[in-house]
């Protein structure tokens, strides 16, 4: 690999690694908002009618719906219940919907 592929490399993964950093903080003051809560099918639902969380939801479901289709080819299980059994951690550690 030549440096400056290298180079590229590192800024994509910089990038990528800084979005989800982003995010992450978005949701967990979300979170403390009481703004969004956890679904039972591993996915976040918005609690507010506000474009900025509508947008922070799909964001953060969307990366999540790959992330479990991900761990569903490796373990050998649906998308919907590697979704299902995160859902189970999520809802301990965050506020449930109801």
């Amino acid at each position: 690999m030549t440096i400056l592929f290298k180079n590229i490399l590192m800024i994509m993964s910089l990038y990528v690694l800084s979005t989800t950093v982003l995010i992450a903080k978005d949701l967990q003051s979300a979170r403390a908002a009481g703004e969004v809560c956890e679904g039972m099918d591993g996915y976040v639902r918005a609690l507010v009618n506000s474009p900025e969380i509508q947008a922070l939801v799909q964001d953060v479901n969307r990366g999540r719906h790959t992330h479990y289709a991900e761990l569903a080819k490796k373990t050998g299980v649906t998308p919907e219940a590697a979704a299902k059994l995160a859902a189970q951690k999520l809802r301990q550690e965050h506020k449930a919907c109801s």
